[in-house]
């Protein structure tokens, strides 16, 4: 009799044969091997493998093999991570076994994918009590690579616990080929599609992106830009010189400066792993950061003033070779967005005013206390049942997505996260205590969903969308993987004229001798849905 075990590996077996046989990997018979080589070693239950052994037994390299010197493993490995990519965006959308390659390992992984989640939940009338909606939890397998004691020697090890959201992580929102040219000094000769243009800016935007390139050869770069024109910008990227580094500089009526601390050696930047940029404006100053993943930020190079009349328009990225003949390497930026980031600032009370483009809709003597912690956003609550405050923007025109990660524990009638608001009404996200601890999606005063929130109310993100006109929203817990909570709004329903979004907070009831902990805010960011090419 065959047990689960051997079924579920003889699954993942067949997921890798389909994965060889596929177009995406026909041209890559080192790729193919090198999938074939680490999914037997896997199934054998092997939770580590080593360059070294993968550079004699694929590439076919002696034991003088050295991983400090030669990259050809890190770069076969971020090659397999792309073509998977790819290939389950194409070929493979509807593959019930999804295989992966995580990062910073050569064991692969290998996921049963969710069927389609149909909505489970309740609409609620206004005039009724919101009930708490359970929703049943999908057991998801996932084979984690651990050997045990148990058939052959090895076992598949499993992970069951809430349902995977339904929606995957989305494709690379722009993928560049690095080709010859430049903006540097007024000679710009960068090829179509080598810059490519995000949101405009409002004063005092943070610009972030995700993004994953691995510089090998002079003088490979990509990041991102503040950008007025060709000859007036502020870049944050990574570029090969005579090592990889990182680079942060302004250029300024055609002349681009290169002042101590411009360039810092980058170790990590050809591990294959994607890397957090981030440019913040603050009137003429301009500070650049660094992430790992996208939560804990670290200052890079110096604080860059600008000169007078020096005034950035759009976010952009850009991927391009300068003046070189190196081959052309890939650039992928997962995400751009404009918006606000609260990590680095100085500690204290916030003085709201600093923070032009953005407006509390209460009056100053309404507004809640808040800190800044050198990390996130900590708004206070009082007493008062009733107090809602909002801290917003407007949106821009067409299609966007808002979103926040906040760290929150509701209590005593405290509600946190986001909300749209026009002149004719109201929808929110939000965190609040309802029967246990809810998400809930609203209209205001007209219709809700809720969804049952996680055990100890751990910091999420959570998204506000606009798609045709119509809004939604989700929540993540690693930023990725978001779970819809199927309410739609119409924008129509909320105004025909200036919509805008921003973080709240609330009171809603009140028990005597409770402490509210305060709702702490990481960022707010509106994030880029779609680029555009010049």
């Amino acid at each position: 009799m065959v047990s689960q075990f051997q079924e579920q590996t003889e699954l993942f077996r067949q997921q890798v044969q389909r994965i060889l046989r596929s177009q995406e990997f026909a041209s890559s018979r080192q790729v193919r091997e090198f999938l074939l080589y680490i999914s037997e070693a896997a199934f054998e239950g092997r939770t580590h493998i080593d360059q070294v052994e993968i550079a004699e037994r694929v590439l076919e390299k002696g034991k003088s093999f050295n991983p400090v010197d030669d990259a050809s493993v890190r770069k076969l490995g971020t090659a397999l991570r792309h073509r998977l990519e790819r290939y389950y965006l194409n070929e493979g959308a509807g593959d019930e076994v999804q295989v992966t390659l995580p990062v910073r390992s050569y064991v692969p992984q290998f996921d049963l994918r969710p069927a389609p989640v149909s909505p489970d939940l309740q609409v609620v009338q206004p005039s009724a009590l919101p009930p708490l909606i359970e929703t049943p939890r999908r057991n998801w397998l996932r084979w984690a690579g651990v050997s045990a004691v148990g058939f052959g020697g090895a076992a598949l090890g499993y992970w069951a616990g809430r349902a995977r959201p339904a929606s995957e992580p989305a494709a690379a929102l722009a993928v560049i080929q690095t080709a010859s040219g430049d903006i540097m000094h007024r000679l710009n000769n960068v090829p179509s599609g080598a810059i490519q243009f995000g949101n405009l800016l409002v004063e005092h935007d943070e610009i972030t992106t995700r993004m994953t390139f691995s510089p090998e050869r002079a003088t490979q770069q990509a990041g991102i830009l503040a950008l007025q024109d060709a000859d007036h910008y502020v870049k944050f990227g990574r570029q090969f010189l005579a090592r990889p580094q990182m680079e942060f500089g302004l250029e300024n009526a055609g002349r681009y400066g290169k002042p101590p601390g411009t360039f810092a050696e980058d170790p990590e930047a050809q591990t294959g792993d994607p890397v957090w940029l981030s440019i913040r404006c603050a009137g003429g100053e301009y500070r650049a950061f660094t992430s790992h993943n996208g939560v804990e930020w670290k200052p890079f190079g110096n604080v860059i003033a600008a000169p007078e009349g020096f005034r950035p328009l759009r976010a952009a990225v850009f991927a391009h070779n300068g003046r070189s003949d190196a081959p052309a390497t890939e650039a992928r930026f997962h995400h751009l967005s404009t918006g606000l980031a609260f990590h680095n600032r100085t500690a204290g009370p916030v003085d709201w005013k600093l923070f032009p483009g953005w407006k509390s809709q209460l009056g100053p003597a309404q507004e809640p206390a808040a800190l800044l912690d050198g990390q996130c956003l900590a708004v206070l609550f009082d007493q008062n049942v009733g107090q809602n405050f909002v801290f917003a923007r407007p949106v821009p025109a067409g299609e966007w997505s808002f979103t926040t990660r906040i760290d929150f524990q509701p209590v005593s009638g405290s509600v946190a996260g986001l909300s749209v608001q026009g002149p004719k009404g109201r929808m929110r996200l939000i965190r609040w205590d309802m029967d246990g601890g809810s998400i809930t999606a609203e209209h205001l005063g007209n219709r809700q969903l809720n969804r049952k929130d996680f055990q100890g109310a751990p910091a999420l993100y959570l998204r506000i969308t606009q798609r045709a006109g119509r809004l939604t929203g989700s929540f993540s817990r690693d930023g990725r993987l978001f779970e819809a909570i199927p309410l739609d709004v119409a924008v129509a329903e909320l105004t025909d004229q200036e919509l805008t979004v921003g973080l709240h907070t609330g009171v809603s009831s009140w028990r005597a001798g409770e402490v509210r902990p305060p709702a702490r805010f990481y960022f707010a960011r509106l994030e880029t849905s779609a680029l555009t090419a010049k």
